[in-house]
């Protein structure tokens, strides 16, 4: 079904005698002295049931009708009900509304949902949501038709304390979809000066202020509106925006050729677009809006947290412990080539102070080939946590329900999660904490986690280290990797995998630098790992296909699926590869990874 367009011509008017309906039927009809329950009972059943609201309107108390009116605005409770009524109440139970036409006004709708009579049994309260009278006439009497023109930064997500700020208190705003509502409602607010949808069609909307594009992010999923005349928060050394016209800032090629401009109403201030405006190709519009751990202890080894120094051993692997409840002779003789995956270090130093790390010697790699048997399937998740969790309170669990409606046919052996503050919940809304044991690291801006099925493996190893860090300009801090080496309880065959989020700014690489962060993530993995297992690196790298960081993980183990700045390696491919995808977002703002492998 079709979305209902929303025309902002209201269909009423708030008088000191109550609702003045302008359709002429009813007008007619009440100037010839009729009552409404004789002849204007014959009248359309729209224009009817109005009449009967106007009505009951009137005759409510004198508190009632002296109550002041108030059009609900962005991030009012009433704003969320009366968006949800036009974008999908109206689509799916038109019979809920009586009274309301095809296309009804925002106000139309929010006086339905003030003077009650909706709903399933037609019997929803007044005030419903805290909707107030709306201010009808109010509204047609302060009209105006300023312009506000709109600079389209392709491939570029502005988002919170990087390159802007959340205008308003949603985010994303409930029950706003699309180009022309998320325009609407970024008019509607005084502070807001650019909006962010994703780039693959009508999904949420996310308002913008105190923006410096300079410090966004490039990514190839969102693009960011942003209105000309905007002026940047204190401290952005960016010029002046123009439509035609995005620079490159600070040495950061942003590639905003192409821009769009947009003709809008409904602000209380005009913009007005500058005169230095290039030639450039735009499309105009003219609407009027209104606007840690669970399930089974396992045993940790070296576990690191201190200064990040890696320390050479003789052989690259870490044996303490018993690392192997069925034996090391178990894993052994598996029908598959067992190659040594030391670490063989050269002469040559990458990276300076604490990042510095040696460069492999030429030749050696993490690939290995398979002959199967060995099936493993894997995930890998940025969760936007702070987001997802934070502002929007788990949005109903979406994310835990992606994960477990895309394992319906295979289940997930082990899962990597980054920006994940809480990893029991994830595996709770995707009813999984009874079936997985989550491994949990947070330190300070740190939040990764993996997560493992319980009746299936046994854990052998498992700990975190440092591989990089975060540049000035984007520093949260260190960033780090979880190794964990399982063994399967009824093969005895081995897998390590590792679970990285990488240092910003994107594709930098941060102070290490990518090729650096490369490395430790390499070494961490080697050292970790034995003879015989199958090895898997994912995670948010914050670096994509195009960066030192992918290009070196890539030239040391096989490329099993990336999304932008998201990857999945691992140490065979080919024939072992069974099956890897893109998933759906879950309410993050990245899509998830999956594959299946056959070591």
């Amino acid at each position: 079904m079709t979305k209902p367009t929303i025309f902002l011509i209201s269909l009423m008017a708030i008088s000191s005698t109550g609702v003045e309906l302008v359709t002429s039927a009813s007008q007619a009809c009440e100037s010839e002295g009729a009552s409404t329950k004789d002849k204007c009972a014959d009248l359309p059943p729209a224009d009817n049931i109005l009449l009967q609201r106007r009505a009951r309107f009137t005759s409510s108390s004198s508190v009632s009708r002296s109550q002041a009116c108030r059009t609900a605005a962005v991030g009012d409770t009433c704003y969320k009900a009366v968006m949800w009524v036009l974008q999908h109440g109206l689509l799916t139970y038109p019979e809920w509304y009586p009274g309301l036409s095809a296309n009804p006004t925002f106000e139309d709708v929010q006086l339905l949902l003030h003077t009650g009579g909706h709903g399933p049994e037609l019997n929803g309260p007044s005030s419903f949501q805290g909707c107030n009278r709306p201010c009808l006439a109010e509204a047609q009497a302060s009209k105006v038709t300023p312009t506000a023109t709109w600079v389209k930064l392709e491939k570029i997500n502005c988002f919170f304390m990087t390159g802007a700020n959340t205008a308003g208190d949603e985010d994303p705003v409930a029950g706003v979809i699309g180009y022309s509502a998320c325009e609407a409602a970024c008019l509607a607010m005084s502070e807001c000066t650019a909006f962010v949808l994703p780039a693959d069609g009508e999904q949420q909307c996310y308002l913008r202020k105190d923006l410096c594009p300079s410090e966004c992010l490039p990514n190839p999923y969102w693009h960011t509106y942003v209105m000309t005349g905007t002026q940047w928060r204190q401290g952005c050394d960016d010029h002046p925006l123009t439509v035609g016209d995005y620079p490159a800032v600070q040495g950061v090629d942003l590639g905003l050729a192409s821009t769009t401009t947009t003709t809008t109403t409904e602000k209380a201030t005009t913009t007005s677009t500058t005169a230095a405006t290039k030639a450039a190709t735009t499309t105009t519009t003219t609407k009027t809006t209104t606007t840690t751990t669970t399930a089974e202890a396992v045993k940790t080894t070296k576990t690191t947290t201190a200064k990040p120094e890696y320390k050479a051993s003789a052989t690259g692997m870490d044996t303490s412990g018993d690392l192997s409840p069925l034996g090391h002779s178990d894993i052994v003789g598996v029908g598959k080539k067992l190659k040594d995956m030391s670490y063989q270090a050269s002469a040559q130093k990458v990276g300076d102070g604490w990042c510095e790390v040696e460069a492999p010697v030429d030749g050696w790699s993490l690939e290995d080939s398979c002959t199967g048997g060995f099936r493993v399937k894997v995930l890998s998740y940025n969760l936007f946590w702070w987001n997802l969790f934070g502002v929007r309170a788990g949005n109903d669990g979406s994310a835990g329900k992606m994960i477990a409606k895309t394992s319906e046919l295979e289940a997930y052996d082990i899962m990597g999660f980054q920006e994940c503050q809480d990893v029991n919940r994830v595996l709770n809304d995707a009813g999984f904490l009874q079936d997985y044991t989550g491994l949990q690291w947070s330190d300070g801006d740190i939040a990764i986690a993996l997560a493992y099925r319980t009746d299936r493996f046994a854990v052998l190893s498992t700990g975190h280290d440092y591989v990089g860090e975060d540049r000035p300009e984007q520093h949260y801090g260190r960033r780090g990797a979880q190794w964990l080496r399982l063994q399967d309880k009824k093969s005895g065959r081995t897998v390590t995998v590792v679970n990285h989020h990488g240092p910003l700014p994107v594709n930098s690489g941060g102070i290490c630098g990518g090729q650096a962060t490369a490395y430790h993530l390499l070494k961490l993995l080697a050292e970790h790992a034995e003879v015989g297992d199958g090895l898997v690196l994912m995670g948010d790298l914050n670096a994509d296909t195009t960066s030192v960081t992918q290009q070196t993980l890539g030239q040391r183990m096989f490329t099993i699926k990336n999304h932008w700045v998201d990857a999945i390696y691992a140490s065979c491919a080919g024939e072992a590869l069974k099956e890897s995808a893109v998933l759906d977002n879950g309410g993050s703002d990245h899509s998830a990874l999956s594959a299946t492998l056959e070591f």
